[in-house]
């Protein structure tokens, strides 16, 4: 949980552009804007950190595809890191495991594509997996399943797909934590293919867009966890220490005029008839 060390390597580099023609030759590298914030014992903070994965099954592919995995700081909604790239599903199955135990987070992935949750299970490390977010059977019409592998992950349905992208469009309009007043999260991404994919947005099926995917699914999984603890919040709470009781978060989102402010954009956003382009 966050010990892992890096290593540079000059062999590989980032995977900025967008479009591309092909997937041959780019197998990436990992991007880090932020290091993950410690406590005062030395751990990463938990509950702080969510990745969203955007998968494959195969190692070779006929389209442009490729994988991604980004990292959102929950607490600053900011994306911390992303790695983009096409290897053999093995070697882009441990870098999202290794990712995910850097930061100390949890990853939630398009679940139709099975491998990498075999992966994670051969690992013994399905606990870095993100169970379906109970927030989808009424946002999506997802079934919440809670046993074999259908447990984890997300299911990229049409449903799913637009929710997703719902999200990100109030995300990208959110103000920025810390920030000026009227700086929005958008002016806060500093990766250039995640800003060249959403200026190129197409819902067509035909069209890749590997960031957005994996942008979504981290959103989802943010979203779901905002929705627990204003839960707990609205029954009066729990014992446990979690995201909800830091200070942090309680000051910037939390119980407040400010969340319930938040809370009234968001449903006035999803009440009306999103239009991504």
């Amino acid at each position: 949980t966050g010990d892992l060390q890096l290593e540079t390597n000059g062999a590989h580099t980032v995977v900025r552009d967008y479009p591309i023609l092909d997937n041959k030759n780019k197998p990436g590298c990992l991007e880090i804007f932020e290091m993950p914030k410690r406590n005062q014992d030395n751990v990463v903070f938990p509950n702080r950190y969510f990745l969203g994965t955007d998968t494959y099954d195969d190692d070779d592919s006929t389209t442009n595809s490729l994988g991604c995995i980004l990292v959102m700081d929950a607490w600053t909604k900011r994306i911390v890191a992303e790695y983009t790239g096409r290897r053999s599903t093995k070697e882009f199955y441990e870098i999202t495991r290794k990712l995910t135990l850097f930061y100390n987070g949890i990853n939630n992935y398009e679940n139709n594509k099975k491998g990498l949750f075999w992966h994670y299970e051969k690992k013994k490390s399905l606990n870095l997996l993100a169970e379906t977010p109970i927030s989808l059977r009424d946002e999506a019409n997802v079934a919440i399943r809670r046993s074999g592998n259908t447990k984890y992950g997300t299911p990229a349905t049409v449903g799913v797909n637009r929710y997703a992208i719902q999200l990100i469009e109030i995300w990208l309009d959110e103000q920025a934590v810390n920030k000026e007043e009227h700086i929005t999260n958008v002016q806060t991404i500093r990766s250039p293919g995640i800003l060249k994919e959403l200026i190129s947005y197409n819902p067509a099926p035909e069209y890749n867009f590997d960031r957005i995917s994996a942008l979504g699914m981290l959103l989802i999984i943010v979203e779901d966890r905002y929705k627990v603890i204003n839960a707990e919040k609205s029954n009066g709470g729990n014992k446990r220490k979690n995201l909800s009781q830091d200070s942090f978060f309680t000051k910037n989102y939390g119980g407040s005029k400010s969340m319930q402010q938040l809370n009234n954009y968001r449903i006035q956003r999803r009440n009306n008839k999103i239009n991504f382009s």
